[in-house]
C-alpha cells in the first residue's frame, strides 16, 4: 500500500454508508451531471439543486424514474439543514411529496442515492407500515391534520385520493470514497443501474468498471462488495458471445465463475454475487429484492488504475481541495470548525468526512485515522 495511499475520500451519486472502514466501503453516489438538464426553476441550497413536481397520480416508482430522466433524484434529505430548506421551499401548501428514501428490507431505510441514513424528520408516529406494505418515504404538511413537514412511510401509489407530489434533486460535485489495493483506486457504488448505465455512470467520474485480473483482487472485492446481492464488474461478451472481454482490454485470464453460472447469448455482462462470492452472467437489467418493496438489489463497482485518473473526482476528506488527503485537510477541517477559515461548497460536502451534515473536530480525527492507517476508507 502507498505510503499516504495518495487517495482517500462521499457522490453519486447517494449513496452513502459514509461511515466506512476496508471491510464495507461505502459511497455518495452521484457522478458529475450535465447542469444544462437542470430546469431553470429549480432552487439552489448549498450547491445542490431542488424542484417541485406536481403530479397527483404519479407512483414513488414512477416519480424516481422522472427525476432520473432529467439527470437527477428523488430528493435526498441527509441533514436537518436540508429539511428546513425544503419546509421553507414548499411553504404551507398542504399535500405530500416523495422523496428518495424507500425500505431495502422489511426493517432498513435507505436513500435511493446510496447516502447514509442517519438524519431523520418521522411524525412522532411514524413509520407504522401501515398494512405491511408501506415501503417508500414522503413528506407531508397539513395544518388541518398536524402534519408539520414531517416524515411518513407510504405505499408506492401514495394514498387514495390525497394529491401527491414529488421533488426533484441535482448534485453538484458530490464526494466520493475511494480504497486503495495495489496503486488501484476502487469504489462500491449502491445504486440501481443496468450494466450500461454502470458503465457510463464509472467513465463520467474518470475511471471504469472494475476488472478482476487476479485472486488478490478478487479478495479485495470481496471485503468491500457487501451492502448489495449483486454488483456489476466491467466484463462482457456482447460482442462475441462466450468471448468475455474486459473494458479495458486487459488479458481475460484470470476467473471466479460460480459453479454452474449462467452462460447464453442473453446473459453477457458480468456482476459478482456476494452471496456465491464469484461471478455470474447477467441480462442488462437491474434485479430486485423479494420484499414488500421489490427494489433494486444492484450495485456497481468503479475502478482507477491510477491517482492520476481521479484528478478531477471530488475526494471525500479533501477539504483543501488539492487532490489527495493530507494532514493539511484535517487541519483545515480543525481551523473551518473554529470559525479561522471558510471553506468553499466543494470543500464543505469533502470536510464533512463522518456524513453526518456538520463538520466537526470528529471529521478532522477521521482522516488523521485514515492517515494512520486505522482505517482505510472513508
Amino acid at each position: 500500500m502507498k505510503q499516504l495511499k495518495k487517495i482517500i475520500s462521499i457522490v453519486i451519486t447517494a449513496v452513502m454508508l459514509c461511515s466506512v472502514t476496508f471491510m464495507s466501503v461505502s459511497v455518495t453516489e452521484a457522478a458529475t451531471i450535465d447542469t444544462s438538464m437542470i430546469p431553470s426553476e429549480a432552487v439552489e441550497f448549498r450547491g445542490n439543486y431542488y424542484l417541485v413536481v406536481d403530479a397527483p397520480n404519479m407512483m414513488w416508482k414512477e416519480a424516481k424514474a422522472a427525476c432520473e430522466e432529467m439527470g437527477g433524484h428523488l430528493a435526498t434529505v441527509t441533514t436537518k439543514a436540508e429539511q428546513e430548506f425544503l419546509a421553507g421551499y414548499i411553504g404551507r401548501h398542504t399535500g405530500t411529496y416523495f422523496l428518495g428514501g424507500y425500505k431495502f428490507t422489511d426493517t432498513n431505510w435507505e436513500w435511493v442515492t446510496g447516502e447514509p441514513w442517519g438524519y431523520t424528520n418521522w411524525r412522532y408516529d411514524q413509520p407504522d407500515d401501515k398494512g405491511g406494505s408501506q415501503s417508500f418515504l414522503r413528506l407531508a404538511y397539513s395544518s388541518q391534520y398536524n402534519w408539520y413537514y414531517n416524515w411518513d412511510d407510504i405505499q408506492s401509489f401514495g394514498d387514495n385520493g390525497v394529491p401527491t407530489h414529488y421533488i426533484c434533486e441535482w448534485d453538484i460535485d458530490t464526494p466520493v470514497s475511494i480504497a486503495e489495493h495495489n496503486g488501484h483506486y476502487y469504489s462500491v457504488i449502491n445504486l440501481g443501474l443496468n450494466w450500461t448505465d454502470a458503465s457510463d455512470y464509472c467513465k463520467r467520474l474518470g475511471g471504469h468498471l472494475a476488472t478482476v485480473t487476479d485472486s488478490k483482487e478478487q479478495e479485495f472485492v470481496e471485503k468491500l462488495a457487501t451492502d448489495r446481492d449483486r454488483y456489476w464488474l466491467g466484463g462482457t461478451d456482447v460482442r462475441i458471445i462466450g468471448q468475455w472481454n474486459w473494458v479495458t482490454g486487459e488479458a481475460w485470464s484470470y476467473t471466479n465463475w460460480i459453479e454452474g453460472y449462467l452462460d447464453t447469448s442473453r446473459l453477457n455482462y458480468l456482476f459478482y454475487s456476494s452471496e456465491d462470492k464469484g461471478w455470474n452472467a447477467g441480462s442488462n437489467y437491474v434485479s430486485s429484492y423479494g420484499s414488500s418493496s421489490s427494489y433494486e438489489t444492484t450495485g456497481f463497482i468503479c475502478e482507477w488504475d491510477s491517482a492520476a485518473q481521479l484528478a478531477n473526482v471530488n475526494l471525500r476528506g479533501d477539504a483543501n481541495g488539492d487532490g489527495k488527503i493530507s494532514i493539511k485537510d484535517a487541519t483545515w477541517i480543525q481551523q473551518y470548525q473554529a470559525g479561522l477559515r471558510k471553506l468553499e461548497s466543494k470543500g464543505l460536502k469533502a470536510a464533512d468526512a463522518d456524513c453526518d451534515g456538520v463538520i466537526t473536530v470528529k471529521d478532522a480525527t477521521k482522516v488523521q485515522k485514515y492517515l494512520a492507517y486505522i482505517i482505510f476508507t472513508f
